[in-house]
């Protein structure tokens, strides 16, 4: 039975002059788990939101979307609120209220439940999820993987038919995304939830769902089996390629014969055999000459939100040379984004000392040469327009028109910030700041909401920025991007910074953070760390035979 039906369904902002959706035309059934893909600003954040009444934007439409045999525009507010659930990118916009058990009953109370069938709905729930240890916890003393399991736990408990979730784990680090996916998994299995996900990293959802919509230019320009879509692409390719996951990518650019692989266990049983290569240290020595002084020092930071909370950050060192990239990886919680608020001065250390250089920074003092674009980019825009966020950093306009060309913005230029897609927020963020030309330019999550043909391109950004005397540090949980960019690697656990070293032997020492081409080829060629790096090999082991 069809749950959802988008029948011919066109869609445009009011006095917009284009169509964002053009004629899409699909139907979900009962019990489906559907990956939704697309390159950013094509439209399939205006897609889900259109599936959901009370989300759905104001605007000239055609076609219509049936939920349940029923119209859309006919739900009543029970219905849209209990038949559908929605979960957003970012977790901390679906909390209300402070605790769990709170979060968990918010809906169920709207809906005027009695408390018993309350109680019932939200132990079951709790219990379905794991959620006994931190039933009873604040919302504020959550990981972003909990929380967002709060939210995806929150909807469930009003039993929806149909699920719709919009880039859920872009603020999630691997492990936190794996375990909601898995989650995701089960609620589809087990419970029957017809599931349509939006998302730009594949590499957990790709395997599991059963059909691939791909949204190409507003309309849908394949529907069908995952496996298919990588075999079109290598017949095909297009930009869409780049956010496919790891062994798709290395299977379509390379002569990898046989079986489409989508997982990392799937690429290790048929992965083409190698020639063992030699250890990172062996293969690529490190470059001598003179040892740069580093222009940022942190020497045993200590740092608590709260008077009486927890230390966040437990004698924190960490060093960071000029001229490089530098990728901080850890897991949701373990100190990343309040290094980058101590560094910029947002907050400050309670113990420990910060060196500019080799000058000791004064309590209260402030580096202008350091600028930073924060996990939440909204908190930059202060104007209605993005072609005035730029302006307010530049007056000249030929450097804008640079700066307008290189993120790609032309067509949003006249948008309000806050009616951006995440990815378009993230590359208009990143644009006005670099406009200042800070000496060090620190990134909270940088590539979340990008799909992978705009990481090619930022990954260019960010080095002709560096190649211009510019210093780069980049929290991200995008382990294959960190891969590709950074020079310098260190993984951050519990507060503290565990190991830190040259990218390529950092990643190929790791097992759980490291790259999927790693993963994959380890046991032959350890030097094998990013999907250039496999194709590569792979090619020249098919030109020796």
């Amino acid at each position: 039975m069809e749950i959802l039906k988008v029948d011919h369904f066109s869609f445009k902002y009011p006095e917009g002059d284009n169509w964002i959706l053009k004629d899409v035309n699909f139907s979900l059934k009962e019990g489906e788990f559907v990956l939704l893909t697309g390159l950013s600003a094509s439209g399939k954040t205006t897609l889900l939101r259109q599936c959901k009444k009370s989300l759905a934007a104001f605007g000239e439409k055609k076609g219509r979307i049936v939920y349940n045999n029923k119209n859309i525009q006919d739900l009543d507010l029970r219905e849209d609120a209990s038949g559908i659930g929605f979960v957003q990118q970012d977790p901390q916009n679906q909390i209300v209220t402070d605790k769990v058990w709170h979060e968990l009953a918010f809906g169920l109370e709207s809906l005027g439940l009695d408390q018993e069938t309350m109680r019932l709905r939200v132990g079951e729930i709790a219990s379905f999820f794991g959620m006994e240890s931190w039933f009873l916890k604040k919302v504020t003393d959550l990981s972003g993987g909990q929380l967002q399991m709060v939210n995806l736990a929150s909807i469930l408990c009003m039993q929806p038919k149909l699920l719709l979730l919009d880039e859920p784990t872009a603020m999630l680090d691997p492990i936190a995304s794996l375990e909601f996916f898995q989650g995701l998994n089960r609620v589809c299995q087990e419970l029957g939830i017809t599931i349509l996900v939006s998302e730009h990293r594949l590499t957990e959802p790709y395997a599991l769902a059963e059909r691939i919509l791909f949204l190409e230019n507003g309309s849908i320009a394949f529907d069908g089996n995952p496996r298919d879509f990588v075999r079109e692409m290598k017949r095909e390719p297009k930009p869409i390629l780049e956010s496919l996951p790891a062994p798709a990518q290395i299977y379509v650019k390379s002569d990898w014969q046989g079986e489409v692989p989508l997982t990392v266990g799937e690429a290790l049983r048929s992965r083409p055999k190698l020639k063992e290569g030699p250890r990172p240290s062996e293969a690529k020595p490190q470059e001598e000459g003179q040892e740069k002084s580093p222009i940022l020092t942190l020497k045993n930071i200590y740092f608590r939100y709260k008077k009486e909370g927890p230390d966040i950050l437990k004698g924190l060192n960490f060093t960071l040379n000029p001229g490089e990239i530098h990728g901080i990886l850890g897991g949701n919680g373990a100190g990343k984004s309040t290094m980058l608020k101590l560094i910029s001065g947002v907050e400050e250390a309670s113990r420990g000392k910060v060196y500019d250089g080799e000058k000791k920074r004064k309590k209260g003092e402030i580096n202008r040469d350091i600028a930073l674009v924060p996990q939440h980019p909204k908190a930059l825009f202060v104007f209605k327009s993005a072609r005035e966020e730029l302006e307010e950093m530049s007056r000249d306009q030929e450097e804008i028109q640079e700066i307008i060309e290189e993120f790609d913005l032309e067509k949003i230029l006249n948008h309000h910030p806050f009616d951006l897609s995440g990815g378009e927020m993230e590359r208009l963020a990143l644009a006005k700041i670099l406009l200042k030309k800070p000496r060090i330019l620190l990134l909270d999550e940088p590539t979340k909401g990008m799909d992978g043909q705009f990481k090619l391109k930022f990954k260019e950004i960010l080095d002709r920025y560096v190649k211009r005397g510019g210093t780069v540090l980049m929290v991200s949980h995008d382990v294959e991007f960190c891969a590709e960019t950074a020079q310098q690697c260190s993984l951050f656990f519990n507060g503290e910074c565990i190991s830190q070293g040259p990218s390529r032997e950092f990643f190929s020492g790791n097992h759980f953070y490291t790259t999927a081409a790693n993963k994959i080829f380890r046991k032959e060629n350890l030097n094998i760390v990013t999907i250039e790096d496999a194709i590569e090999e792979i090619n020249q082991e098919g030109e020796r035979k």
